[in-house]
C-alpha cells in the first residue's frame, strides 16, 4: 500500500543561477532533502517541472479560507490596518487533504487620515473554527491583481511594475510551515511588495510593520495538479540495483555526468587559501570538480553497500570506528575506556549531501538550464519513494 507522508519530512529547494554569478552555472539548482526517519529512498527521486505564465494563472481559483488574529487573539476582518508594534497572524485553514504551498498578500499604505483600528469580531471558540468551509474557492479577489502580483514576485528582474499593482505600504510578511517537531518553522519573508511566498505545508503568515492588508489568498498543492508537469530528471544513487534499491543502468557514469554538468566555474571558496573574494577565485574545471567530489564521496561507497544490501535495517545500520592519534595510538588510556565511536551509515550519507558536488553525485541535487520563453516562471516538485 502506498501512502503519502507529511510534507514536513521532505523538501525541494531551488537557487537560481543568474547571469554574472561568478561560481554556479546559469540555471536553476535544485536540492532534495528529507528527514532521516524516512530512511534511504528505495528508488530514484523524480524531478518534474511546470511553467506558470499569465494564461496558467488565469485558470487558478485561489483560496481565501484564512483566519486573521491580532496579538490579543481577537478575530479580525479585511481590510486590516497594521501599525508599528502590531502583529497580525493569518492562519491558513486547511484540512488533511490540502497543503498550502503558495500565499499571496496585497496591501496599501495607510492614508494620513486613516487612524481607525482594524475591524474586530468576537473571539471564536476553537471548536467552532473547525466548522469553517475548508474548500471554498475565491470569488471576490481581483484576478488581475492576483495575476500581476504573482508575476511580479516570480520575475524580480522586471524594471517596470504592472499598473494593476498599487503601492503596498511598509509591511513585513513572514510565512511559517509545520515542522516534524510539531512547532512552526520559518519558510521565508518578504520585506516589500510583491508579498508572495512559497513553501511546503505553509500553516501561518505573520504581518508586522505599517500598512493595510487588503487581501490574502493561497494555493494548495492539489491546485497545481492541473498544470502540465514534465519529468526533467531522475536523481539516483551511484549504486547498482540491490535488496533495498531499484537503480538505473550504468548509475556511476550517469552520476559523473551530473557532477560535471553542475561543476562551478571558479574554485569553491572553501577550497581556496585566504579570504578570497568570490569573483577572484581561480578557474575551476569539471575535472577539478570531479577530483574534489571523488575524494569526498568514494568513502561513502561502503555506507551505500551496507544500507542497500547489508543485514541491518537502514535506520539501524552503523559501524564502529576506532579513534586514534596521528601515530595510530588509541586516544583512550584509562582502563575501561574505549577509543571507538559508532557512526550511522544513513546519517553519514545524508550529512554528506550538504556539499553541492557530493549532493549531485549522490542524486540529491538537480540542475535545470532549459530557458523558458515568455513571462512567468518554472515551478518544480520532487517525488520520492521510501519503504517502512
Amino acid at each position: 500500500m502506498v501512502s503519502i507522508v507529511s510534507p514536513t519530512l521532505m523538501n525541494l529547494a531551488g537557487l537560481p543561477g543568474l547571469d554574472g554569478e561568478p561560481h554556479i552555472q546559469k540555471g536553476n539548482h535544485l536540492r532534495v532533502a528529507h528527514n532521516p526517519i524516512l530512511g534511504l529512498p528505495v528508488g530514484p527521486f523524480v524531478v518534474q517541472r511546470a511553467f506558470i505564465g499569465e494564461r496558467t494563472l488565469s485558470d487558478l481559483k485561489p483560496r481565501r479560507d484564512i483566519i486573521y488574529r491580532d496579538a490579543s487573539d481577537q478575530i479580525l476582518t479585511l481590510p486590516i490596518t497594521v501599525n508599528k508594534g502590531d502583529t497580525i497572524r493569518a492562519t491558513i485553514v486547511q484540512g488533511p487533504a490540502l497543503s498550502c504551498v503558495w500565499v499571496v498578500m496585497t496591501s496599501s499604505p495607510i492614508k494620513q487620515d486613516d487612524t481607525r483600528p482594524p475591524p474586530r469580531l468576537s473571539r471564536v471558540p476553537p471548536r467552532l473554527m473547525a466548522s469553517i468551509d475548508r474548500t471554498r474557492a475565491a470569488s471576490v479577489v481581483d484576478p488581475a491583481v492576483l495575476r500581476d502580483t504573482v508575476l511580479e514576485s516570480i520575475a524580480p528582474a522586471r524594471v517596470a511594475r504592472s499598473a494593476n499593482i498599487p503601492k503596498s505600504g511598509d509591511l513585513l510578511m513572514r510565512a511559517f510551515s509545520a515542522s516534524a517537531g510539531n512547532g512552526l518553522a520559518l519558510v521565508g519573508e518578504r520585506q516589500a511588495a510583491p508579498y508572495a511566498l512559497g513553501g511546503s505545508a505553509i500553516a501561518e503568515v505573520e504581518i508586522t510593520g505599517r500598512g493595510v492588508i487588503t487581501d490574502m489568498v493561497w494555493l494548495a498543492a492539489q491546485d497545481l495538479e492541473k498544470f502540465d508537469w514534465e519529468t526533467i530528471d531522475v536523481l539516483h544513487l551511484p549504486h547498482r540495483d540491490g535488496r533495498r534499491y531499484i537503480s538505473v543502468s550504468d548509475p556511476r557514469k550517469r552520476c559523473e555526468k551530473r557532477v560535471r554538468t553542475q561543476a562551478p566555474k571558479l574554485a569553491p571558496l572553501q577550497e581556496t587559501k585566504g579570504a578570497t573574494a568570490p569573483a577572484a577565485a581561480p578557474p575551476f574545471t569539471d575535472n577539478d570538480e570531479m577530483d574534489r567530489v571523488e575524494a569526498l564521496a568514494l568513502p561513502l561507497d561502503n555506507d551505500l553497500d551496507q544500507l542497500i544490501d547489508g543485514p541491518a535495517l537502514p535506520l539501524l545500520a552503523s559501524e564502529i570506528v576506532p579513534v586514534t592519534d596521528e601515530a595510530g595510538n588509541p586516544l583512550a588510556s584509562t582502563p575501561g575506556e574505549e577509543s571507538n565511536i559508532e557512526i550511522n551509515h544513513l546519517g553519514r550519507v545524508i550529512q554528506s549531501t550538504l556539499d553541492p558536488g557530493v549532493a549531485a553525485w549522490l542524486g540529491f541535487k538537480a540542475f535545470d538550464n532549459d530557458d523558458q520563453s515568455g513571462t512567468g516562471t518554472n515551478i518544480y516538485r520532487a517525488i520520492g519513494f521510501f519503504r517502512h
